[in-house]
Parts: C-alpha cells; structure tokens; sequence
C-alpha cells in the first residue's frame, strides 16, 4: 500500500509539472508574473536615471553659473587691471613729459635742477598736477628766449614743495655731459652620468630519466586538458556575461527610449506652458497700458474740469468784488446828492451814452420794474428810504444784466449783488 502510494504520488507529481510545463494558462501566468517584474525593474531603473539626470542637470546649471560668474569676474579683473595699466601709463608718460622738457632744457637749467630732486617732483604731483605743470612749463619755454630764470623758480618751487632744499647738478655744464655703464656676469654649471653592469649567473642542464620524461608528458597532457576546460568554463562564463550585458543594454535602451519620449513630451508641455505665459503676459500689459491711458484720460479730464471750475470761481468771485465795490462807490455817490441832483443823475441814466437821445431798452425795463415798486413815500425820510433802495435795486439790475451779456445767463440777484 505504501508502494502503491508513493506511485501514484509520483505519478500526480508528474502530471501537475507537465501540465504547468505546457498549460497555455500557466504559461501566460508565468509570463505575466516575468512582465510584471521586468517592469518593476525597469521603473526603478528610469527612476535612479531621472534621479541621475536631475542630479547631472544641477550640476552642469552650478557649473554654469560659476563659470559664467568666473567669467563675469575675470572680465572684471581684466578691465580693473586695464584701468590701473592706463592710470599707470597716463602717470608714466606725464612724468616722461616732464623729464623730457628738462633734459630737452638749456644746460643753465640743468645745471640749476637736480635730475634727483626732479624725479621727486614726479613722484610727489599725480597725473593731472603734472599735465598742468608741464602746461606752464611749456608755455615759459616759449616765452624765454634767453633768461631761464622763471623756468628755474618753478622748478625750485616744486622742489620745495617735496621738503627738499634745491642744488645744483655738477654734472652739467656748458661743455660736458655725464654717461653711465653697465656691465653683466654669467656662469656656466655641468652634471655627468655613470652606469653600471650585472652579471647574471648560467643555468645548469642536466639529463632526464625515461621515467621523469614520461612524468612529464602525463603532467603536460593533464595540464593541456585542465587548460582546456577553463577556457571552456571561461567561454561559457563570457556568453552568459554577454547575454546579461545584451538584457541590460536592451533595459537600458527601452528605459532610454522612453525617458526620450518623456522628456520630448515634457519639453513640448513646458514650450506650450511658455507660449499660454507669455501670452498672458502680452494680454496682462496690454490690459494694463489702456488702463493707465484711461486714468491718465480721466485723471486730465478731471484737471481740466477742476482748473474749469476753478477759473470760473474767480472771475465769479473778481466779478462780484467788483460789481460789490461799484455798488458801494454810487451807493455812496447817490447819498451825497440832493433831490434834485439825484433826480437829474437818473434821468441822465435814462440816456445813451454820449448823446441826448433816449436809452429805450433801459427805460422799458426801469419801467416794468417800477410797476412791480410799492407806492411813493409821503414825507422825506420815507422818501430818502425809498429812493436809496430804488438806487440799490437799480444798481442790482445793472449788474445782471452786465453777467447776462458776459456770458451768465440765468444768473441770480443774489449772484449781482
């Protein structure tokens, strides 16, 4: 019974590997299970390579930087440098300037300057004070003919000015001039070289036995044989190395290729994202730029209109002091008159201008305000009262209808007065 077990235990064994051997559903499920990890494999692996590319781009954008910066400092330091070198010749060169009108000078100036105590005067003044100096330096030159006394008073006072007392130079005279020399050494260094000889010792041969020969053919074949089996070890160690390297080139040019396609479609998202940006940004300022015209519109509209407004309160205002001081002045005038002198002042109201003939429109409308006037007074004081009212509305009349002509239409008493 046992046997019989183990068999058919065998047997069940058998089956259940062929059938997963050749299933078409194990098959599928093992392949699924290999896609499934192979994909798993590749995700980590583009995963480590975004990571490494990231880490490269941020990389190569810091050396970028400091390189553009080390060229930005560089362009710095070479044209600080430049300026220096200019400052440095243009000081040079006054100070040549100088040296070359004494030298150029008469053998009394010479005499009377100390070339040392010039070059103190070079190093003392800057570029601009030497200019000036050898400005004026040049311009006696050309006016002494024969006295170098002026010339020389200059010198000695720059001289003075360095906290030196001037002197005279024995070197220069009328007939003889000073000369100078140089001389150099040099020397000459030789390094010599030995070499040695080995000597290598001599071998001895002897004779081998029919035994040992034989000992070493077998040791020979054995060796030839175990050769034989690494290099085919080492064959087959190589194709499977291959064929791992074929598997993971094939990874990493599946993962490539899609990082490609990736990268492509991310670039043309970030191109498409540029594009809508600066659109906006167009859109944005143009918004902006009819906004500003319109308040800057609104905002000298509103100046106008304020300074309008504002200008015609004056005149309003000039008009009414005006008009105010006039009434004030015939107020005071028509209470100075007498009756009779008042009454001959109104009638000559009643005239134009100039002439004796009658003012009609000014006489209709006296007229049609009089109708609307209460009744005469009795005695005198009533009388006077009346008649200084009938002067102040008079003189009201007046000066509306000096604002109707003046472009005021509609305005009021109050407004006269």
């Amino acid at each position: 019974a046992k046997k019989l077990g183990a068999e058919e235990r065998e047997r069940m064994l058998t089956l259940v590997k062929v059938a997963e051997k050749n299933d078409p559903r194990m098959i599928r499920y093992k392949d699924e299970v290999f896609q499934q990890k192979e994909a798993g494999k590749n995700a980590r692996a583009a995963a480590l390579k975004a990571e490494q590319d990231k880490k490269d781009t941020e990389a190569k954008v810091r050396a970028e930087k400091a390189e553009v910066k080390r060229k930005v400092e560089e362009v710095q330091r070479l044209e600080d440098k430049k300026r220096k070198e200019e400052i440095k010749n243009a000081l040079k060169v006054a100070r040549q300037r100088l040296r070359s009108l004494h030298k150029a000078a008469e053998n009394s100036v010479r005499h009377a300057v100390h070339v040392d105590q010039l070059q103190g005067v070079c190093l003392r003044l800057d570029t601009n004070e030497l200019n000036e100096f050898c400005k004026v330096l040049e311009g006696e030159f050309e006016k002494a003919s024969n006295d170098f006394t002026s010339i020389i008073e200059l010198l000695h006072g720059e001289i003075e000015k360095c906290g030196a007392t001037p002197i005279a130079d024995p070197s220069v005279d009328p007939n003889g001039k000073g000369s100078d020399g140089t001389s150099t050494a040099s020397g000459e260094s030789e390094d010599e070289a030995a070499s040695e000889s080995d000597l290598s010792p001599s071998k001895v041969a002897r004779e081998l036995t029919p035994e040992e020969l034989e000992q070493q053919r077998l040791q020979k074949i054995s060796e030839e044989v175990e050769e034989k089996a690494r290099q085919e070890r080492r064959a087959e160690e190589q194709r499977k190395k291959k064929e791992i390297q074929r598997k993971a080139e094939a990874e990493r040019e599946a993962a490539r290729r899609k990082q490609e396609k990736k990268e492509s479609e991310s670039a043309k998202k970030d191109v498409q994202k540029a594009q809508k940006q600066e659109e906006q940004k167009t859109k944005q300022a143009e918004e902006q730029r009819q906004k500003s015209l319109k308040q800057s519109e609104e905002q000298r509209a509103a100046s106008l209109a304020e300074e309008s407004e504002r200008k015609r309160l004056h005149e309003e205002q000039l008009l009414a002091r005006a008009f105010e001081s006039d009434r004030l002045q015939r107020l005071a005038v028509a209470e100075s008159y007498e009756e009779g002198l008042l009454e001959v002042a109104f009638k000559s109201t009643l005239l134009q201008e100039g002439s004796e003939t009658p003012n009609l429109p000014l006489t209709f409308a006296l007229r049609q305000i009089a109708a609307g006037l209460p009744p005469p007074a009795v005695n005198k004081a009533d009388a006077a009262d009346q008649a200084r009212r009938d002067v102040e509305e008079f003189v009201v009349d007046l000066a509306l209808g000096c604002l109707s002509a003046e472009g005021g239409a509609g305005a009021a008493p109050e407004d006269a007065r």
